[in-house]
């Protein structure tokens, strides 16, 4: 049997404890607890919350990561939509830009059509006025 060394004001608290837990265990018919039983019980209880407070931790951890887990899925996800967002937007922008190229050169190549059907062209006909 090994003791167990407290500070007075705290066997002090215990003994008035006890004394009440006592009156309220007679009162319900019941036989009192000593000072030593009512430490033992009160060890358990306040082991088996700081278990309980340890599993309800360990839980709230692991949500909590799997949440962060999940935060991080969908953000690589909306990277990835923004990246191939991106892509169109830029894919688009070079097939308009093609469509003007092309539009462009089929005007310059009609003119340059009609200018060499006039006999009578400017001296400067590389240049084309659109």
């Amino acid at each position: 049997m090994k003791t167990l060394r407290i500070k007075e004001n705290q066997e002090e608290s215990i003994r008035k404890l006890a004394i009440n837990i006592n009156k309220k265990l007679i009162q319900l018919g019941r036989e009192p607890l000593r000072d030593s039983e009512l430490a033992h019980i009160l060890f358990k209880r306040v082991n088996s919350m700081r278990q309980n407070r340890r599993r309800r931790t360990h839980y709230h951890r692991k949500l909590k990561m799997e949440w962060l887990i999940l935060i991080d899925i969908l953000q690589i996800i909306g990277i990835i939509w923004l990246i191939y967002w991106g892509y169109t937007q830029w894919y688009e922008y070079l097939e308009t830009q093609k469509s003007i190229a092309n539009s462009l050169e089929r005007m310059c190549s009609y003119k340059l059509r009609e200018l060499s059907k006039n006999p009578e062209t400017k001296p400067y006909s590389d240049r084309i006025d659109i």
